[in-house]
């Protein structure tokens, strides 16, 4: 990142609005330390005697870009678990699922007693329903033939 000077005429913001930075106006003064977003950027076009205009900025510094999002349990990437997108159950009620729970604990329900909200992988524990997915979807189920 430079500390250099970047000449501005006027116009949409040029950074993120949480971006620090110092501003130079017409009039000469600065203004130092601010968030980009708390300035108007835009030059109020009547002449060019606008004190308060924008004519130059400097990046004081930036916001750290968020970091990937990475998997902090071993069944995120356990290929048998499904997506879910936290609407409602997946699947029938009366099937027998097992959610991811808090420390790494497998929780086994039935899917009418979970609270789906905020569920974001699940998988099939009912060993009495064959499953078929399309993708992270439930796409059909039945009940296995019995065997005799």
């Amino acid at each position: 990142m430079s500390n250099d000077w970047i000449e501005w005429k006027g116009g949409e913001c040029p950074v993120p609005p949480d971006t620090r930075v110092e501003v130079r106006f017409r009039s000469g003064a600065s203004d130092p330390h601010c968030n980009a977003g708390l300035w108007d950027w835009k030059w109020m076009g009547r002449d060019l005697e606008d004190t308060y205009d924008i004519v130059a900025y400097r990046v004081i510094s930036e916001k750290p870009k968020p970091e990937e999002p990475k998997p902090s349990q071993p069944w995120v990437e356990f290929p048998r678990w499904y997506r879910h997108d936290g609407g409602p159950a997946p699947c029938p009620p009366e099937i027998w699922v097992e959610v991811p729970g808090q420390y790494a604990v497998v929780r086994r329900e039935h899917a009418a007693t979970i609270q789906w909200y905020g569920i974001q992988y699940w998988r099939p524990a009912d060993d009495r329903y064959e499953f078929k997915f399309d993708g992270d979807r439930l796409a059909a189920y039945r009940l296995k033939e019995a065997t005799r």
